[in-house]
C-alpha cells in the first residue's frame, strides 16, 4: 500500500500534479524523520472556482502512525504551490511540537 494519497489530484493540471507529487515526497521524508513509522499521509486538495476564472485552493493534510495522528486544515490560498507548502509545513510543525523531535537528537 502506498503511504502517500493525494485526493482530488484529478482536478489539477499536469504542472500542479508534478508539483504535488514532488512536494508530497519531499515532506514525507521530513515527516518520516520525526514520526519514524508513518502508515499514511493523506492530502486532500479542494478547488473553488470564483468569478473571474481564478481558482482558490484549500488543502487539508493528515499524517498517521500507529500511535499518533496529526491533521492540518488551515491552508487556503490562490497559489497552489504556496498552499501545498502551508499545509505540509503546518503538519511538520505539529509533529515537531507534539513529539518534541528536536529534543530527541
Amino acid at each position: 500500500m502506498e503511504p502517500i494519497h493525494v485526493i482530488g489530484i484529478d482536478k489539477l493540471s499536469e504542472d500542479q500534479i508534478e508539483t504535488a507529487n514532488t512536494l508530497a515526497n519531499e515532506y514525507y521524508e521530513k515527516l518520516q524523520r520525526g514520526m519514524k513509522n508513518i502508515t499514511s499521509l493523506i492530502i486532500h486538495v479542494k478547488t473553488y472556482d470564483d468569478q473571474g476564472g481564478k481558482k482558490r485552493y484549500a488543502i487539508n493534510s493528515r499524517v498517521s502512525s500507529p500511535s499518533h495522528h496529526f491533521e492540518s486544515n488551515k491552508a487556503t490560498d490562490w497559489d497552489f504551490a504556496r498552499t501545498f507548502h502551508k499545509t505540509l509545513k503546518d503538519l511538520e510543525r505539529q509533529v515537531e511540537h507534539g513529539l518534541h523531535v528536536s529534543d530527541q537528537k
